[in-house]
């Protein structure tokens, strides 16, 4: 499969946004857009992993539903569908794992979370946080999963887990909480649960927004509730750019 017939399984819309992310002109029909966007990938030298960086996570998952390719992680995706590439000279390269993994405590993955780096126009959705954080850890702890059942009759699954049940990371934005009084109550019950079934004390609850939300009353209470029960709250800054 060549990189145009490809993009081709994106809509117009996805397209769109591509070209904006690689700062290209985002009119014209489809053919255009597509045509627009090949020419540019080969004309900067991009690899094909960081072609399809250019696509939401949402959109990945839709094409890779229709190739009947595995959905899940961005970055798994990602791979999955570059692998299919036929026309992009430059080689799909995997960085290899580092040497030694981090620990899988609390305070070790909190420490990551307060450091990571994440621009607001690429996180759209909780999906998209999702991914972007287990990308994050993936390289820094030796298991990171995503959606991981935590037992019980509920058949809940938290956001990610990080050592094969030692921690566990609840992601939420700031924007859904805000907006919503059942979100507030319902992220408060999942921790609750979470921490009961397999955590205790080693559930942390990130929640991703604006710098001014941290001292937003709402979620300067909600933090104080979370750590009141136990659970670590942390803020994850999305910054412009």
């Amino acid at each position: 499969m060549t990189l145009g017939e490809l993009l081709d399984y994106f809509s117009t819309s996805e397209l769109a946004e591509a070209l904006f992310q690689a700062s290209l002109p985002a009119g014209g029909n489809k053919a255009d857009r597509i045509s627009r966007l090949h020419a540019g990938v080969l004309d900067e030298g991009m690899t094909s992993t960081a072609a399809l960086d250019l696509f939401t996570a949402d959109a990945l998952r839709v094409v890779c539903g229709s190739l009947n390719l595995p959905s899940g992680r961005k970055a798994d995706m990602i791979q999955a569908l570059a692998a299919k590439l036929s026309d992009l000279a430059a080689p799909i390269v995997t960085p290899p794992p580092p040497v030694t993994y981090l620990d899988p405590t609390t305070e070790a993955v909190l420490a990551c979370l307060r450091e990571i780096k994440l621009l607001r126009r690429r996180i759209r959705s909780e999906a998209d946080f999702e991914d972007a954080v287990a990308d994050y850890l993936g390289p820094r702890f030796r298991s990171v999963a995503s959606q991981y059942a935590v037992g019980g009759y509920l058949g809940l699954k938290i956001d990610l887990d990080v050592g094969n049940g030692q921690v566990g990371v609840e992601l939420k934005l700031a924007a859904s909480l805000a907006n919503s009084t059942g979100e507030f109550h319902r992220l408060i019950g999942q921790a609750l649960y979470y921490r009961f079934r397999r955590y205790k004390d080693n559930l942390i609850v990130a929640v991703a927004g604006e710098p001014a939300d941290a001292e937003d009353p709402l979620f300067v209470e909600l933090f104080g509730v979370l750590t009141s029960i136990g659970i670590t709250p942390v803020h994850v800054t999305l910054a412009s750019g």
